[in-house]
């Protein structure tokens, strides 16, 4: 079965805690395949520890 790409507007609480599951794995046949915030800094935020994982 293909993946279901998934993007996230906004990184607040919730956002990152999807983020968080989608980057885990704990949603099958999911990918996180974009974020956005008006805040770019938690845009940058979450990328970095994204590529850190």
């Amino acid at each position: 079965m293909d993946k279901v790409r998934i993007g996230i507007i906004g990184m607040g609480g919730m956002g990152t805690n999807h983020a968080n599951s989608l980057i885990a794995d704990k949603v099958p046949n999911a990918e996180l395949t974009a974020v956005c915030d008006i805040r770019t800094e938690m845009k940058i935020c979450f990328i970095a520890q994204g590529e850190n994982k």
